[in-house]
């Protein structure tokens, strides 16, 4: 059962991406599949802008969380946590994938424009709650491979996860093992000492 604190810092976690997802919503109403190549810059601009200044926010929260984690486990000695970023082109990569990239692709086999903007609108959401996210899991992870008392991590699902993440779910991950996620996932990691 996951302690308190790592419940609270899932709420919390969630919460920042619902924030997250309502200015996502405003900064892709300029994305016009009919004219990708002349609104798709300004587009990704914000979006990397939110997804950086955003994923800042996760892995400050993570960080505050893991060194809370510890005390409410009365954990012996100290940990320095390390924020995890994400690289920027990792980011305009996947943004553009599941963006201009499957949308023109989609255009051009045929497909109905708006089915097209409208599951690109699902898919690009997700990516961007991910990418957000992505930097409190890593900046949990990342600690916990530094943490003399730590010996691994255990990934903490929210209710109705898909069955991948339940497949995962409270199982101890040795700690060099990577934090696997899908777009749209709302897990969260607990160190466990």
């Amino acid at each position: 059962m996951p302690s308190q604190a790592t419940l609270d810092h899932r709420r919390v976690q969630l919460a920042l991406r619902k924030a997250t997802l309502r200015d996502f919503l405003r900064i892709w109403r300029a994305f016009d599949i009919h004219d990708i190549s002349g609104t798709w810059g300004p587009v990704e601009e914000a979006l990397v802008q939110l997804i950086e200044n955003r994923g800042r926010m996760s892995s400050g929260l993570a960080s505050a969380y893991y060194r809370q984690h510890r005390r409410e486990l009365e954990v012996p000695g100290r940990v320095n946590t390390k924020l995890a970023t994400i690289p920027q082109d990792e980011i305009v990569v996947g943004l553009r994938t599941v963006g201009p990239l499957a949308t023109a692709e989609y255009l051009a086999r045929g497909r109905d424009p708006e089915d097209v903007a409208d599951k690109r609108l699902v898919v690009a959401a997700g990516a961007v709650g991910t990418y957000v996210l992505n930097h409190g899991r890593e900046t949990i992870v990342d600690s916990a491979r530094t943490d003399r008392q730590a010996r691994g991590w255990e990934r903490v699902v929210t209710t109705g996860a898909c069955s991948f993440c339940q497949k995962f779910s409270g199982r101890t991950a040795p700690l060099g093992t990577d934090f696997a996620v899908h777009w749209s996932c709302g897990c969260t990691a607990e160190t466990v000492f």
